[in-house]
């Protein structure tokens, strides 16, 4: 991956104080650089059990080197492997982690972070496995009284764009292709006769949702089939008229090859975010 070769770097922020985990650190382009209007922020994935942001640094610094942009990556509270590894994490608090970073960044990105203001009113999520289905869990909706997410309008009308890859979006799906799944799934979920109630494929849009998505895919993942990026596009298309669909909805399962963690470290992962994020805002400062 190509990197810059000067960076200000701020390490375990804090944007929470109910869990150790709840920290971010920041990857700013150094003083003279001429910064693009958007803010990426970076959810890994991990099963909802595994992975640090300290492990996507390579991958910060070479969206930041593509794109110009303010590049964050989030920490959240992870699901234990075992029962005898710690208190049960089960979805929403994932997510909810994520959702109230995201809060925090909105709100304290130009004084604490050190973030111009105007680029926070641009902000592209990238998220990848389990993080793709926080996205989706942020920006759609349940409609669950059992799993509650309240993402604030002030937020959803900020988040401009969605890139996520090798996303689990439809949880029964993924289990009938990989049964084996059902160790981290109960670990992220608990043991559920269904998990349609979760399952983004089932999640309506939220008022104010504005942002386009783009659902990507490796042909190499062979961790996540090609399915789920399938059945989340069609959902996506169901739930906008086709004229909004065609604007606000890209797909690209052919341009990533590596497999499902690899993928990550490819160059060509961090330049697809950057062509996503520059394509986008470039769009709308033809729409303004």
């Amino acid at each position: 991956m190509s990197h810059p070769t000067d960076v200000n770097m701020l390490q375990d922020v804090e944007y929470g104080k109910d869990h150790p985990a709840q920290k971010l650190d920041v990857y700013l382009p150094s003083a003279g650089v001429a910064l693009e209007s958007a803010t990426v922020v970076f959810i890994h994935g991990g099963a909802w059990r595994a992975e640090d942001k300290a492990d996507h640094k390579g991958l910060a610094l070479s969206i930041l080197n593509h794109s110009r942009c303010p590049v964050i990556v989030i920490n959240y509270q992870l699901s234990p492997r075992k029962e005898t590894d710690g208190p049960a994490v089960h979805h929403p608090k994932h997510a909810l982690d994520v959702l109230s970073a995201l809060v925090f960044i909105q709100e304290h990105g130009s004084t604490k972070l050190g973030i111009p203001r105007p680029t926070l009113d641009n902000i592209y999520l990238v998220g990848h496995s389990c993080g793709a289905h926080m996205i989706t869990s942020i920006v759609l909706d349940a409609q669950s009284d059992l799993y509650p997410i309240h993402t604030p309008s002030t937020l959803l009308a900020n988040i401009k764009g969605a890139f996520i890859s090798g996303g689990l979006y439809d949880i029964d799906l993924l289990l009938k292709k990989f049964p084996t799944y059902s160790d981290f799934i109960q670990g992220a979920f608990g043991k559920l006769p269904s998990y349609k109630e979760v399952s983004p494929v089932h999640f309506k849009l939220r008022e104010g949702t504005s942002l386009r998505w783009l659902v990507a895919h490796s042909k190499g993942d062979l961790l996540v089939n090609e399915e789920q990026a399938e059945v989340m596009w069609d959902h996506l298309w169901e739930l906008y008229d086709d004229e909004a669909a065609h604007k606000h909805i890209m797909a690209d399962w052919e341009r990533l090859k590596l497999n499902h963690h690899e993928m990550l470290r490819d160059d060509e992962y961090p330049a697809m975010v950057a062509q996503f994020v520059l394509g986008t805002l470039k769009k709308q400062g033809a729409r303004s």
